[in-house]
């Protein structure tokens, strides 16, 4: 792996940590709560109106961003930077 791949890695896990360490106080669970129940979460995003349907899965994508970011993971062995990069 090269100095940019792993610099890149510790970005991204520093950006990691600082997401859970956000989400995981009180504060940060009421709001990620919040978040939920205004960006259609638990609930369908459709809408006749292209654009509002496009608006709705935006806010939703937000929230599972957060999620996702939120949770620990395992590092990954391979994980490509760019597309075409490897892990070698």
């Amino acid at each position: 792996m090269t100095d940019k791949q792993q610099e890149a890695l510790a970005k991204i896990e520093q950006i990691r940590e600082d997401y859970r360490r956000v989400f995981s106080t009180a504060s940060g669970k009421r709001v990620l709560e919040d978040l939920k129940v205004s960006a259609y979460y638990n609930k369908t995003s459709f809408s006749l109106d292209a654009l509002q349907m496009a608006y709705n899965e935006g806010a939703r994508t937000v929230v599972l961003h957060i999620e996702n970011m939120s949770k620990p993971q395992d590092k990954p062995k391979g994980v490509a930077i760019r597309e075409g990069d490897t892990d070698e």
